[in-house]
């Protein structure tokens, strides 16, 4: 946490000033009530000291976080943003032509995948990856949705599973339309394995690249019990770890997934979370009087 204007905490030099005068102030009235009153009565009357200055002392407060806000912190909140590039990275090992989701693996993600290109927003741009022993960009992010499912339709399944290599180049394409475009366009992956790392980099490690680049990982298992490391690269990203085990569920997933928001830490003015605890404070402060005039 910082302050655009920490001078204001000069103010809080008021407060030991205010609690003086409050304290003659409380004092003067007890003496009268011992004149008007009996000492045996008084006595009877259970008191208590905090409860007696519960609503000064919120006043108190109040105004000191009045003054903090006045400081105009700013903090780390989270910020909700509509990705305008989304890659797709799929796997694209030997193990994906496995008939246990019909007809293949990769023939039911093919299909679950076109229905995340067609959901998607027509603005947003959007890439695909291939990976097994190596990873390659087969199709630059582009609005042409026509050319992405050709270059989806063209993908075959041999090798083994570079889950890193494939995570490193969906990153690498992202990186180059951010240095075409001149800033940091928000982005989201979304990737599909079968199985355990068993190539390449530590997937971890470029994981843990996007999670610098602000970049959230979506990962998609297909229960086949490869999903600790997917699930590791989600949480490490920020994105969610979901599992499909049929075509319909994959296509289901994809489709929902083709909702490119993004959640990213930013840096803003938070001035008004004093604002708004100041005026709880004062809230209870009048609830508390109006008892006492009840």
């Amino acid at each position: 946490m910082r302050f655009e204007w920490p001078q204001a905490f000069g103010l809080l030099a008021l407060v030991p000033v205010l609690v003086v005068f409050y304290l003659r102030g409380v004092r003067r009235p007890a003496r009268a009530a011992v004149a008007l009153s009996t000492v045996p009565l008084l006595a009877a009357i259970p008191q208590s000291r905090w409860r007696r200055h519960r609503g000064a002392l919120l006043v108190l407060f109040a105004l000191a976080v009045v003054i903090a806000a006045a400081a105009r912190p700013v903090l780390p909140l989270p910020e909700r943003r509509e990705a305008s590039l989304l890659i797709l990275a799929i796997d694209t090992s030997g193990s994906m032509t496995d008939k246990d989701v019909a007809p293949t693996r990769l023939a039911a993600v093919q299909a679950a995948a076109g229905h995340l290109i067609s959901a998607a927003p027509a603005h947003v741009l959007v890439g695909l990856v291939r990976f097994n022993d190596r990873a390659a960009l087969v199709a630059l992010p582009t609005a042409d949705r026509a050319h992405l499912r050709q270059a989806l339709g063209g993908l075959t399944a041999a090798g083994s599973t570079a889950i890193g290599s494939g995570l490193s180049a969906a990153l690498d394409g992202i990186e180059t339309q951010r240095k075409a475009a001149g800033k940091t366009i928000p982005a989201r992956i979304v990737l599909l394995s079968d199985g355990e790392n068993t190539a390449g980099p530590d997937p971890l490690q470029a994981a843990a690249q996007a999670a610098r680049a602000q970049i959230p990982v979506d990962a998609i298992g297909l229960k086949t019990g490869g999903e600790d490391t997917l699930k590791q690269i989600a949480h490490t990203t920020g994105g969610a770890y979901v599992e499909a085990g049929t075509g319909e569920e994959l296509s289901e997933i994809f489709a929902r997934l083709g909702a490119v928001d993004v959640w990213r830490w930013r840096e803003q003015e938070a001035s008004f979370l004093g604002a708004g605890l100041a005026a709880l404070l004062t809230l209870a402060v009048a609830v508390k009087a109006a008892g006492h005039v009840v």
